[in-house]
This record gives C-alpha cells, sequence and structure tokens, in this order.
C-alpha cells in the first residue's frame, strides 16, 4: 500500500495505474484536507465548470488529486451546492401517449398509407409503400421499381413485405 505514494520535492503523490503490467503510472497530488473544500469550488462551482454532477465532478477531481473518502466527499459537496438544488430540472420519466383502442377492434382495420419516393437502391427499388395499422402502430414496407396498382396488388396477395415492428 505505501509503494503506491511517491514524495517528490516535498509533495506527496499517489500514484494510479491504468494497466499495472504495461502502463507507468500517472501521479496525482496527496491534497491536505483543509485544501479540499478549494479544490471542490474550483472543479465545481467555478463558472468554468458549470456545476457537473456528482460523476463528473469526481471523474475530473481524481485526474489531478486525492484525498481520503474523495468520492463520498463529493457528493455530499454536489448535493449540498444550492444552485444545483434550485436550478437543476428533476429528472422525470416522459409520461407514455396511450391512443385509444375500441374495445372490438381488429388489427389492420384502420390503416394509413404513404408513397415515399427513395434513392435508388442496388436491385433498382426507387418508390417504397409504407403501410401503418392505426391501432397497433404495426408497420409494412413494400419497395417497387415503379409504383402500378397491379404490382401493389400482387405484391399485397403474395405478402412479400418487410415486416417493422414499431412502437408510438
Amino acid at each position: 500500500m505505501t509503494s503506491d505514494f511517491v514524495l517528490a520535492n516535498g509533495l506527496l503523490f499517489k500514484l494510479l495505474w491504468k494497466c499495472k503490467v504495461t502502463d507507468d503510472p500517472s501521479m496525482v497530488l496527496c491534497v491536505p484536507e483543509e485544501y479540499v473544500p478549494q479544490i471542490l469550488y474550483h472543479y465545481h462551482d467555478y463558472i468554468m465548470s458549470g456545476h457537473q454532477g456528482i460523476v463528473r465532478t469526481y471523474s475530473t477531481v481524481r485526474e489531478k488529486f486525492f484525498f481520503p473518502n474523495m468520492f463520498e466527499k463529493v457528493q455530499q459537496y454536489v448535493r449540498s451546492c444550492h444552485l444545483c438544488q434550485t436550478m437543476k430540472a428533476s429528472p422525470k420519466l416522459p409520461v407514455a401517449s396511450f391512443s385509444h383502442i375500441p374495445v372490438n377492434f381488429t388489427p389492420f382495420d384502420h390503416m394509413s398509407m404513404d408513397i415515399k419516393d427513395m434513392p435508388m437502391s442496388f436491385s433498382h427499388y426507387h418508390k417504397i409503400i409504407i403501410f401503418n395499422c392505426l391501432a397497433t402502430q404495426y408497420t409494412v414496407v413494400c419497395p417497387f421499381v415503379q409504383f402500378q396498382l397491379r404490382q401493389f396488388l400482387t405484391a399485397f396477395s403474395q405478402r412479400s413485405f418487410v415486416f417493422l415492428e414499431s412502437h408510438p
């Protein structure tokens, strides 16, 4: 454990290895307890720091410094930051939107259809027809070289479509 620390020019450094086998260690300054609040202020509250959260502040501080219980102290400091607590939006999950589905609905009863021009594919397709079931949001896509009703009806009856499941 003591081999992880080095005294250089009267300053104590902690050695950090990304990989102990191949990499040279990096040295971070061991900070006396009395300077921890100043460092946390500089890396969290300072105008260029941007009031980053706990993990980002901790990651930035630990690249340069070491002090005991670093994560807990950063966590306590950020959680007690008045500006972060009053200005930060609370993480809210988006409310799911549910479409009205009739009690006696049948999938593919109500559909929407769209025809799109697309860039030419290697198979020379350059149009697609998109069907969307309004109740289930199930999507059916059919590529065409040139849209003709007869070609479409043949493909539809043979079910030569690409089925994509999508969610609202």
